[in-house]
């Protein structure tokens, strides 16, 4: 059989206008009843007609951490030879047991590609709470007269071919010297890989922002590169 008819559609098609649904008991390929523009057609209307309950199936609370234990990077390794991720057990609570493990780990990894945490990383010129409040420490900077100027994602610096590295925010103090800060609630090996290597690269002062635990005091710490 090279053709077969779409119950959707009623249409005659080529096997190549279907998906493969796996193979029967002789290890023959089955195909979908319905063809791959049909398919595609029902997903689209599916998507546009249930907007509202497709964003309550990913849990707020897997994208942006445990806040119940503050898990921002929840995998906790991996589970035996299959390479699933393996999660600490706050993620599972959120996410449900009926989700796949390899299902978290996607939706994890969205969260914790780049890096370098800053508590949610919104569009470009975008700022989240934790450098909006940076911006304001600033400003109060520069109304007494520390730094002369500040602007956020206001330098994009190139680091190798096809690699290139925008600093939170650009800085110049009351002597002229240019700063390039990076602000961050949380700080992982390789973002401190990449900061170094920007400080190795341009005659720029490269300072590294945490915010400080309320326990302590609050306010900032500063790492100079």
């Amino acid at each position: 059989m090279t053709t077969k008819k779409c119950i959707r559609c009623g249409e005659e098609k080529p096997l190549s206008e279907y998906h493969k649904s796996g193979l029967d008991a002789y290890g023959n390929s089955m195909f979908k009843s319905k063809c791959k523009v049909c398919v595609s057609i029902e997903a689209k209307y599916y998507r546009e007609n249930n907007k509202e309950a497709l964003k309550q199936k990913t849990p707020r609370d897997a994208r942006k951490g445990c806040s119940g234990c503050e898990h921002l990077d929840a995998r906790s390794g991996t589970n035996g030879k299959s390479g699933i991720p393996a999660f600490k057990p706050c993620v599972l609570e959120h996410w449900g047991k009926q989700t796949s493990l390899r299902r978290i780990g996607v939706e994890m990894n969205k969260k914790s590609k780049g890096a370098m945490y800053a508590l949610g990383r919104l569009k470009t010129g975008e700022m989240n709470k934790t450098e909006a409040a940076y911006a304001e420490y600033l400003e109060k900077q520069k109304q007494q007269g520390v730094i002369l100027w500040y602007r956020f994602e206001g330098v994009k610096l190139r680091l190798a071919d096809k690699t290139f590295y925008t600093p939170d925010f650009a800085v110049m103090t009351a002597n002229g010297t240019m700063e390039m800060h990076e602000v961050k609630g949380f700080w992982q090996d390789d973002a401190r890989v990449k900061i170094k290597v920007a400080a190795e690269s341009y005659p720029f002062r490269f300072v590294a922002v945490k915010v400080k635990p309320k326990k302590d005091g609050g306010g900032w710490s500063f790492e100079v590169f």
